[in-house]
């Protein structure tokens, strides 16, 4: 994948916004396991080599938060309830960008890049003509535009249960 700067610089910007790293690489990354349950949310990789707690390697499955049946992931499922820090040794990032997330780095290089302006309207009056522009900045508009594409990727909020039960799966408490 070879950006142009203007793009290495909205993709750097979109990390922050979507609380991840679309870096390509390849290694051992290491993340924590969210008290009471078995996701362990990821940066995007593609393929793992494994997947250790403590040194010791455990059962899971990959996911694209409750997709298993994708080309890249960002999340594993442990096959047991587990606690503290998870090493996971994978190829991480993507090679090759979904046409939506392409898309998205191309709309945050042009608002980047663009002047701050009050575009939203708030009212109109046709008598006299009055229009009143609002305040949203250009990111704003730019998070309301791109929002689906946005809470696909975005890894701010995983911490709230997305749904299912919250009584367990047969490992006590851990869900």
């Amino acid at each position: 994948m070879a950006l142009t700067q203007q793009e290495q610089d909205a993709l750097q910007w979109l990390e922050g916004l979507l609380c991840q790293d679309f870096s390509v690489s390849s290694g051992e990354r290491t993340y924590e396991v969210r008290d009471g349950y078995r996701t362990v949310f990821t940066d995007i990789f593609t393929t793992i080599r494994s997947v250790k707690i403590n040194g010791i390697s455990v059962g899971y499955y990959k996911a694209f938060f409750n997709n298993r049946n994708g080309d890249f992931y960002n999340s594993v499922v442990l096959d047991e309830c587990a606690s503290g820090d998870v090493v996971i040794d994978a190829n991480w990032g993507l090679t090759d960008l979904p046409a939506d997330l392409q898309r998205l780095i191309d709309n945050a290089a042009t608002t980047i890049s663009t002047k701050y302006q009050a575009r939203d309207v708030k009212s109109k009056r046709v008598e006299d003509f009055q229009i009143t522009y609002g305040d949203l900045s250009n990111d704003e508009v730019f998070i309301q535009e791109n929002a689906t594409t946005i809470n696909k990727y975005s890894l701010c909020n995983v911490g709230y249960v997305r749904h299912g039960s919250t009584e367990g799966d047969g490992c006590g408490n851990c869900i």
